[in-house]
């Protein structure tokens, strides 16, 4: 009697796999065949769970951020001030850890694909993506707001910081030379000092 193969299992198996070959080898150099080789199944075995190679690179890249996501909702836990709160959600920007730097790498080879994809599961992937970092900021600088370390205007950028984090980011991928950490925490420093609350401003922000 055949064994019984979880669908969702083998899906998320065949993408930790995937991301590994991204890892080594890069996105460019990534071949499908020789990846369903090395996964020891037929062609038909693999689209019945992934019908293109995008599809793929998709769901390994999304399974991947849902890790990061978690860490990052349980690092933002034990973080004392706005600056460390800012630092801890948008490290996808900055992180220097080797984990962090190699998926960095990964999105930006496949930058194109994701801005240019009809993929439905992509675009929903994108959507999703900032929805859930505008819902995380609105709820730390909420929680400055409480702690009488803000003030309430700072809400109505609850949009508006996020894109600017992603212009910097471009612009830094764009122009050589270009310091996006340091770019990013002249950002940071600069929210807390226009909304800051008298008294409050600058209160542990370690600049580096």
């Amino acid at each position: 009697m055949p064994a019984v193969v979880d669908r969702e299992e083998k899906a998320r198996e065949i993408c930790q796999r995937a991301y590994e070959v991204f890892t080594t080898e890069g996105i460019e150099k990534f071949s499908l065949n020789q990846f369903i080789a090395l996964l020891g199944i037929s062609k038909g075995q693999f689209y019945h769970y992934f019908k293109t190679k995008e599809e793929l690179i998709f769901a390994a890249i999304s399974e991947k951020s849902e890790w990061f996501v978690k860490e990052i909702k349980e690092n933002l836990k034990g973080a004392k001030t706005l600056i460390e709160k800012l630092r801890i959600l948008f490290v996808f920007y900055v992180g220097e850890e080797e984990e962090m730097v190699r998926f960095r790498r990964i999105l930006f080879d496949t930058f194109h694909l994701y801005i240019y994809s009809k993929d439905l599961k992509a675009r929903e992937f994108n959507a999703e993506t900032y929805e859930w970092m505008d819902r995380e900021l609105e709820a730390i600088l909420k929680e400055e707001i409480a702690r009488g370390h803000l003030r309430e205007e700072v809400l109505e950028w609850v949009e508006i910081i996020p894109s600017s984090v992603d212009g910097i980011y471009l612009r830094s991928i764009m122009t050589d030379g270009y310091d996006l950490k340091k770019a990013l925490e002249d950002l940071f420093i600069k929210i807390e000092k226009i909304f800051g609350v008298e008294g409050e401003r600058g209160r542990g922000l370690d600049v580096r």
